[in-house]
């Protein structure tokens, strides 16, 4: 291929800055690294029109202006309506527990499909539509060498990456990202043969398939890329906690962002705290259940239904910046996490800020065995991970830190070295380095 300064490097991502999610993190960082690293010619990214309705968190550092694709879907109706005042009187009712279901309801079936995609998932039809009149204009003015960086979710934009790669041929650089599986074992979709048929066709097109865990990459790997990266999620140097002492009389467990009934048992950690608070071995005048997050109604739900509403405070959705000023007052921080056969290595970007916030972390896995969530707890000694069946052990862990607490013991030694390798600095490193060797 030609020298670096020869290519451009053009962008298909939905989720990116200003637009606050976990996605555009990620692809802030990817975007800005590539972009900071590599002299290219020039610089594209196309993103969503939707961001003007979609709720924000700006991050200063971000180098680039997306240039916006019509978008109508489901982000634009929800958006632009608000919610109806029959699902506010719902959201304001404690939510019952879910059990584990097969799968989704058919409109959930149909939303994740490939037809879903096409039409109203994120993205939809006139996403997809502009986004190819962009590709058409783009490959006229821009006829040189070419890397194209596309994230799924969502599919339109590994679609349209695999439009301006079939125009380019050989002169383009396709990284595909995956931070989510598009088919997984637990979520059977409609015509279910046809997605494996167009996942195997867009990932054997790409270049470089990139996602998120060790994982997360078996399970794609059987589709046969031409070659594949774990690029985990971190988090910025210069937020870690090294003032991590806690004060204060409260003992103080905290968890932040969504629960998902459905693969999260939340029942096997607020059991084990009416246990020890039963047997006496916690003061539940102590003991602080604090949640932050859009599922706040089903977390008081679920614990006002085991008697522990007087150890509950609980909000919405908060600012980045409160969620981790929560993360670092807490004694402990709540994570939840599953791995069922053909989905494993669940890595959120959840588990990184726990991580920089430098507090012990209580893991809970609902499903089988998970080594590489193990590994990075082992490694950094900063929590320990538990399967539903290991209750006996779970409160011994949690009735250790709270003895610790009350007696003012000191014996929390998270390895921060260790630590700082699961920082953004370090985790991008080897996709530079790759793209080097590809592009020189």
């Amino acid at each position: 291929m030609k020298k670096q300064s020869d290519h451009s490097l053009i962008a298909f991502v939905y989720y990116l800055n200003p637009v606050k999610a976990v996605g555009s993190r990620r692809n802030n960082v990817i975007i800005s690294s590539i972009f900071r690293h590599f002299p290219f010619k020039r610089t594209t990214v196309f993103s969503t029109s939707n961001s003007r309705y979609m709720a924000k968190e700006a991050d200063p550092g971000f180098p680039l202006t997306a240039r916006q694709l019509i978008t109508f879907d489901h982000n634009t109706i929800r958006c632009m309506m608000g919610p109806s005042e029959k699902k506010k009187k719902k959201e304001n009712r404690n939510a019952p527990v879910v059990e584990k279901k097969s799968g989704p309801g058919m409109i959930g079936k149909l939303l994740s499909s490939f037809l879903g995609v096409v039409t109203i998932y994120d993205g939809g039809f006139l996403y997809l539509l502009h986004g190819v009149a962009q590709i058409v204009l783009y490959r006229l003015r821009s006829p040189g060498p070419q890397v194209i960086y596309t994230s799924f979710s969502p599919m339109a934009d590994v679609l349209l990456g695999y439009i301006t790669k079939s125009l380019y041929g050989k002169k383009a650089y396709w990284i595909l990202d995956f931070r989510d599986l598009f088919i997984a074992d637990d979520r059977k979709k409609i015509f279910n043969g046809f997605h494996e048929y167009i996942l195997k066709k867009l990932i054997r097109k790409s270049d470089l398939l990139v996602t998120v865990s060790n994982g997360l990459l078996a399970n794609l790997e059987k589709y046969g890329p031409a070659s594949s990266l774990t690029i985990k999620n971190g988090f910025d140097l210069n937020t870690i906690n090294y003032n991590n002492k806690v004060s204060g009389q409260k003992f103080i467990i905290s968890y932040t962002g969504s629960i998902y009934p459905e693969h999260q048992r939340l029942d096997v950690f607020l059991e084990a705290v009416s246990s020890l608070i039963k047997k006496g071995l916690l003061d539940r005048n102590i003991v602080a259940l604090k949640y932050v997050g859009r599922s706040k109604d089903y977390w008081d739900g679920e614990v006002n239904k085991r008697g522990l509403e007087d150890c509950n405070e609980s909000k919405t959705t908060v600012p980045l910046s409160e969620a981790v000023a929560l993360q670092r007052e807490s004694n402990v921080n709540l994570l939840m996490s599953w791995s069922y056969p053909g989905v494993k290595g669940i890595l959120t970007a959840k588990m990184f800020d726990y991580l920089c916030a430098l507090r012990p972390v209580i893991t809970i896995v609902n499903g089988e065995s998970d080594p590489e969530l193990e590994g990075i707890f082992r490694e950094t000694n900063c929590g320990k991970v538990f399967y539903t069946d290991q209750t006996s052990k779970l409160e011994d862990y949690i009735f250790e830190l709270y003895n610790k607490h009350v007696n003012k013991l000191d014996g929390f030694n998270p390895d921060i070295d260790i630590i700082k390798s699961y920082s953004w600095t370090s985790t991008i490193q080897p996709l530079l380095k790759k793209i080097e060797t590809e592009i020189k």
